[in-house]
């Protein structure tokens, strides 16, 4: 039902955001083609470890042969439960290996994949070690966090087969919840192959992240729109970490201490993407109070990653809350420029990161994580267009000032100007008119006398009525120059006029530089 009428709901939305909608659903699609059609040969004829058929029983280094099984000391636990790490213990579990495993002509492989070092047997057979296993941090030397033992043709046959496997786990900081990841037979290969076909079609965006944290960096060094293109090249460069984080382990085979590591850089990253996302938007659509939302966001964010278990469960809430923080801002701001473009994309990445977490995550997601960027790159560049036109908009009037600086100290006859307020029309002599206030559609008028007087019409129609004397200094200030008494300029690069009436006007940053230098 829902995938029959959000097509529909969006195509009433502007074009491009129904061609953004089905874009992601192609990509989805296509990479969930790709992924299956990349992994047959790891897809079929891998057999795991039975997680119902799980014995462990406590070691000791003196211990040379397996254990019996059935002792009272052993207890039946489910795979995901069984813990080595601080201890060491015997786990011995079965694998069923089906006739056409057997008639392959592949050769065969036991995988182990865990925080551990590892001995392992295979009905009764010695296959070898990964690391060395030990009861204490100073005997045990540490395996890689992804093992593979070469099966003899002889020891595997049709059917049950019984693995059993000495562990420990002393090394490394962080206590996981399941540092078992799995055991299974396989054809023969080195395991990080198998890994890498997870990640490969995501590495292709690792370029893409590349470029943008470049493109957004050179803006920055250039001045333009320095705070928002600094943080959205953080964006790209948290986003490429984590990527390239993520994959490492297809790309390396280490040992598995460094797995705490990866896991707190992966959500590292993830925090660091979330957080600079968030500071981006919020900062664009709520300049005063921006830090006071990104600290909420962040410490709600800190309470979530120390409150939900897992690893993966901690990287996708430390991009999920801050994006769901930013969407929560611009929904509250949604009658600003660009709003509705903003919270419908930032809405559609935050169902992404939730739906795909569980399916696909180490690829899809990241092919969603670059759509955001491509939009947010589409709408920072039209902000710094805007910005160039603002600021060669506002060199003009700096021009204009000081030439009307320099005519203003020339005797002129009184210029008047039509007014239109309470209904009526007056003309008004320019000369007795201090300054001028925007007030949205209207215009304050100050007059010598202290009179003011509200002028039905805006403040770019009457500049261009008033004489060269009058010069707008900032989007809603024009004033008198025959008024001005002197100027206060602040360490922020901004002023204030103070007019002979005491009246205190603000100079835009652009303009500064040159009402300074006609004033001097």
């Amino acid at each position: 039902m829902v995938r029959s009428v959000l097509p529909t709901v969006l195509k009433d939305c502007p074009v491009w955001v129904y061609g953004l909608y089905m874009t992601i659903h192609r990509l989805l699609i296509f990479f969930a083609a790709l992924i299956s059609v990349a992994l047959p040969s790891f897809a079929q004829d891998i057999q795991f470890l039975r997680s119902d058929s799980v014995t462990i029983c406590p070691a000791a280094m003196s211990d040379i042969e397996p254990p019996d099984f059935s002792k009272a000391a052993c207890e039946r636990k489910d795979f995901w439960q069984v813990d080595p790490q601080g201890k060491t213990v015997w786990l011995r579990g079965m694998i069923e290996v089906p006739e056409k495993m057997l008639q392959a002509d592949a050769p065969l492989g036991l995988y182990v994949s865990g925080k551990i070092a590892s001995k392992a047997y295979l009905n009764g057979q010695l296959l070898g070690q990964n690391g060395v296993p030990g009861d204490a941090r100073t005997s045990e030397t540490p395996g890689r966090m992804d093992a593979v033992f070469y099966v003899p043709r002889g020891a595997v046959s049709k059917g049950d087969n019984e693995v059993v496997l000495l562990m420990s786990s002393h090394h490394g900081f962080l206590q996981l919840r399941s540092p078992l990841h799995g055991v299974r037979i396989s054809a023969y290969t080195e395991p990080s192959n198998y890994i890498l076909t997870r990640y490969w079609p995501s590495l292709l965006t690792f370029g893409a992240f590349v470029l943008g944290a470049f493109y957004f960096g050179v803006f920055a060094v250039r001045g333009m729109d320095r705070f928002g293109s600094s943080l959205l090249a953080l964006v790209c460069l948290f986003a490429g970490g984590q990527l390239i984080t993520e994959a490492a382990r297809g790309l390396y085979a280490y040992l598995y201490p460094y797995h705490d590591l990866r896991l707190l850089l992966i959500t590292g990253f993830s925090l660091g993407f979330g957080l600079c996302l968030a500071a981006h938007v919020i900062e664009k659509f709520d300049k005063q109070r921006w830090r006071a939302h990104l600290l909420v966001i962040f410490v709600v964010t800190g309470l979530g990653i120390l409150v939900v278990p897992g690893f993966d469960g901690k990287a996708i809430i430390a991009m999920f809350v801050p994006t769901l923080g930013a969407l929560g801002v611009t929904l509250f701001h949604w009658r600003a420029p660009h709003a509705t473009s903003y919270v419908i994309v930032l809405a559609l990445f935050s169902t992404a990161t939730i739906l795909i977490s569980s399916q696909f995550l180490d690829v899809v997601f990241f092919y969603s994580l670059l759509i955001l960027l491509v939009f947010l790159m589409a709408q920072q560049a039209n902000t710094l267009f805007e910005e160039r036109t603002r600021r060669l908009d506002e060199q003009a009037r700096a021009q204009r000032l000081q030439t009307a600086l320099d005519q203003a100290r020339e005797p002129k006859a009184p210029v008047q100007l039509k007014i239109k307020h309470v209904g009526k029309v007056e003309m008004v002599d320019t000369d007795k008119i201090t300054h001028c206030n925007g007030a949205g559609d209207y215009v304050e008028l100050c007059f010598s006398d202290g009179r003011k007087i509200l002028h039905s019409g805006s403040m770019n129609e009457l500049e261009a009525l008033a004489p060269s004397n009058f010069l707008r200094v900032h989007r809603s200030h024009m004033v008198n120059l025959n008024y001005i008494g002197s100027l206060n300029r602040e360490p922020s690069g901004t002023g204030a006029l103070i007019l002979t009436t005491e009246d205190t006007i603000p100079v835009s940053r652009r303009i500064m530089p040159k009402v300074r230098n006609a004033l001097a």
